[in-house]
């Protein structure tokens, strides 16, 4: 029997603003008013079925670190010895490496190559992938996995992770840990049944801009994308149970990360800075995709064997409790009529004096300008739940008001500028309706001011 959770909704731009979360907010939607709890049903009767016996979360985890007598840091130690580049030798070992285990555990898996060109302009992220005359650098490898039970008649969720390094990386933490994790997982999700489809994806390249996951998703029919439900995606885990968040493409929450922390009673918090990985080349095909990583462990350009003493079968088992309890109880039809709510956050009482400089989204909250004051400051869901803007709302004596938005990669903003523009640029593609967009900054700004007030208001979020 379903049982009824009310789920205490946590927003990271309060705690980044006041040091602590605040969960008695409330939120509108267009079709329903929302206390600061989300009212969710817990599908707690879908349980993973193995064979002929059903058995809980705790005791799939458990029994097959068991079993197996080797974790997940074990098998990290196992690939994760040499640089894996495009067309380097650690690369094609580790492919192999994750094809054969996959197939012992009873999966369908199929490497996919394809051919990797050099960007014509790597920071306009571009998914075209390959430009006229564009030059070969090599060929890479997606491996995309699918259980004995796939049905083109379901639909599908994707977990993730890539499996390149930078240069001279053996990559342990980045992003050796999140392939390893996604290995272990898929023996566990092997005779997993569900109401719509498991789909394993390791890509390559992701150390290249996500080029493997932008090519894999390109390269797909649109029917087929189309019944993508969510990608959940990880990239660097398994240092601390207490240190796993959620990100987002843009720091901000997303109905996904709204409803996967709902199953997990909301004891993620947010990475702010956002997910710079392979979820974000799914938020550009408007499907809904979080990244889940671990905060406690080093970013380094270089890793070497010793990083392997950073990683704990502990948290990865940690985290397979947390992947097993969200496919367990996902719901598409909730997961539906939460994306279609168009939530808004009000974030007007937790705007501190003296905000940090440092971050976007707080110098949109703290411009000193003429007589203009902050009147609102909010979030949106948008995007049918793909993501949030935040938003500033000003007003000044004399009646007049602006507003800044921000935008993301997925926005429907017309985008007319390339690279990074300036004023003068943002200010000759402004429509008649006063529309300022700078997609190098993801913002816009809307409303009654004189063109010296828009520059002093641009040339502070710039610095």
């Amino acid at each position: 029997m379903k049982k009824i959770l009310q789920v205490i909704m946590p927003f990271f731009i309060i705690l980044y603003f006041s040091g602590c979360q605040d969960h008695n907010k409330s939120f509108e939607t267009s079709e329903t008013n929302y206390t600061s709890s989300v009212i969710i049903e817990s599908m707690s009767e879908k349980l993973i079925q193995s064979e002929n016996t059903e058995r809980s979360t705790e005791a799939l985890v458990s029994e097959i670190v068991l079993e197996n007598d080797m974790g997940v840091v074990s098998i990290v130690s196992d690939f994760a010895h040499e640089p894996r580049r495009l067309e380097e030798t650690g690369g094609k070992q580790a492919a192999k490496f994750i094809s054969d285990k996959l197939i012992e555990f009873g999966w369908s898996v199929r490497n996919k190559d394809f051919p990797v060109y050099r960007y014509a302009d790597v920071m306009l992220y571009p998914y075209n992938l390959k430009s006229e005359n564009a030059e070969l650098l090599g060929t890479g490898t997606n491996i995309i996995a699918v259980a004995p039970n796939y049905s083109h008649e379901k639909e599908t969720i994707i977990l993730s992770a890539h499996y390149d390094t930078t240069k001279d990386n053996i990559g342990i933490i980045d992003n050796g840990s999140g392939t390893a994790f996604l290995i272990s997982a898929a023996e566990i999700l092997s005779n997993a049944n569900y109401d719509f489809n498991i789909v394993l994806a390791f890509f390559d390249m992701e150390e290249y801009s996500m080029y493997g996951s932008k090519y894999y998703l390109e390269n797909m029919e649109q029917e087929q994308r189309s019944k993508i439900i969510a990608n959940i995606n990880f990239d660097m885990l398994g240092g601390s149970s207490e240190s796993l968040k959620i990100a987002t493409s843009n720091g901000l929450e997303s109905v996904l990360e709204i409803y996967v922390n709902s199953l997990c009673e909301n004891k993620f918090d947010k990475d702010f800075k956002g997910a710079n990985s392979d979820s974000g080349s799914f938020m550009h095909w408007k499907i809904p995709a979080i990244t889940f990583l671990d905060t406690s462990l080093p970013h380094e350009s270089v890793e070497n064997e010793k990083n392997i003493d950073l990683l704990s079968d502990e948290a990865f088992n940690a985290a397979l409790n947390t992947l097993l309890n969200i496919l367990n109880n996902f719901d598409n039809k909730e997961f539906g009529e939460i994306k279609s709510s168009c939530a808004e956050t009000d974030y007007m009482d937790n705007v501190p004096q003296d905000l940090p400089k440092s971050n976007i989204y707080n110098k949109m909250a703290s411009i000193r300008i003429s007589d203009f004051k902050l009147v609102k400051c909010y979030t949106k869901v948008y995007e049918n739940g793909l993501s949030s803007r935040f938003c500033c709302e000003y007003a000044s004596n004399d009646g007049r008001t602006f507003i800044i938005e921000g935008i993301s990669d997925v926005t429907e903003e017309n985008k007319t500028l390339d690279g990074i523009p300036d004023f003068e640029d943002c200010l000759n593609a402004a429509s008649e309706d006063n529309i300022f967009i700078d997609d190098f900054l993801k913002i816009k700004i809307i409303g009654e001011m004189s063109e010296d007030e828009l520059k002093s208001i641009w040339e502070y979020l710039r610095e």
